[in-house]
This record gives structure tokens, sequence and C-alpha cells, in this order.
């Protein structure tokens, strides 16, 4: 998927408190403006077998209230607010390697659920404000294994 629009997210599933399930296989990803590249948000289970992200000035990932069995190759973004954002999310995501730059707020946002969470890119904030907040998980762990580096306040 190259999306490269003014506006809207480049792949965006909401499941609308369903039970329902949405499987991708080899998803590539590619996003030049401002739009966020993967959205998957309001129950339901969402699975991505292998694919990859670059969100060259825009959020790479924003999950929540689902449940994943996500795995990326890699994941880059250069911008948004937070280049990833995990809420309530509960199963597994693996974003593979990659870069995270250029968020205005937390670089890496996660916030309640259980899910397995994985990233071994790197992770660079240089505005003020944290670069990683993790909170109010209940159950699973969080693996960031990348260069992680600051220039701003936090």
């Amino acid at each position: 998927v190259n999306y490269n629009n003014a506006a809207g997210t480049a792949v965006s599933v909401n499941n609308g408190g369903t039970a329902s399930t949405v499987s991708f296989a080899n998803l590539a990803i590619t996003t030049g403006g401002g739009n966020t590249a993967f959205t998957a948000t309001n129950g339901g289970t969402v699975n991505v077998t292998t694919g990859s992200i670059s969100a060259n000035a825009s959020q790479a990932v924003n999950l929540n209230g689902i449940a994943a069995g996500i795995n990326f190759t890699s994941t880059t973004s250069g911008g948004g607010t937070n280049n990833v954002a995990l809420t309530n999310v509960t199963g597994t995501v693996n974003l593979g390697t990659g870069a995270l730059t250029g968020a205005s707020g937390v670089a890496f946002l996660g916030s309640g659920g259980t899910a397995t969470v994985t990233y071994g890119g790197s992770i660079t904030k240089t505005s003020d404000g944290r670069t990683i907040d993790i909170q109010n998980r209940t159950g699973g762990t969080v693996t960031l294994s990348g260069a992680v580096s600051s220039t701003g306040l936090s």
C-alpha cells in the first residue's frame, strides 16, 4: 500500500465493537505525507502474518482495544504525535526493526493491556518530553532492544 494523500489512514480497521477477525498477509505500507500508516481499533482480532511499515513523516502504528497477532519485520516512523501508540491491546505485537523519530509527543506509547510487545529498532526523540511511556499494563511483556536516545528535556 503506497499512500500519499493529504488526509486519512493508509490501512484502518475499526471492528465496531464486534468479535470479528481481520487478517493480512505480506502487508507492506508506505506513506509519504502526514498519514498514519496502520490503525486498528474498537474490538475484535487483527492479524498481520508478515509485513513492513515505512511512514516517512507520520505515525506508523496506532492500536487501541484489540486482540493482536501482528508481526511486522520492520516499522519506521518519522513523525506523528506518537510514532507507535498501543492502548489496551492483548495478544502479540512484533514490530521488527526500523527507526522511530520525529514524534511531537511520546515516541513509543503503551497504555494498559496484556500484549507481548517487541521492537528491535532505534527510538529517537529530539523534542522535550518522554521518549518511551509504558503504563497501567496488567500482564504481558514489553521488550525494546534497539538504541534509545533523547536530546530534549523530559
